[in-house]
């Protein structure tokens, strides 16, 4: 996993705020949080299924498997 999903993942099991905005546009939150994507983690973000719980979303991210 790159650095900055580490980041968005550590911020979005930790901050409801925005793990709300990660929701609603993912892109512009980590804009927002300050982390820099590239075109493999912007990929990455859009593959991701939020409606899975905070548990099984780690798991995929960790695991790679929401890429697409």
């Amino acid at each position: 996993m790159s650095t900055a999903l580490d980041q968005i993942m550590e911020r979005y099991t930790q901050d409801p705020a925005f793990k709300a905005q990660l929701k609603a546009d993912p892109e512009a939150a980590a804009k927002s949080a300050g982390i820099a994507l590239d075109d493999e983690d912007r990929q990455a973000l859009r593959g991701l299924d939020f409606s899975l719980s905070d548990q099984e979303l780690q798991q995929r991210v960790s695991k790679g498997s929401f890429r697409v």
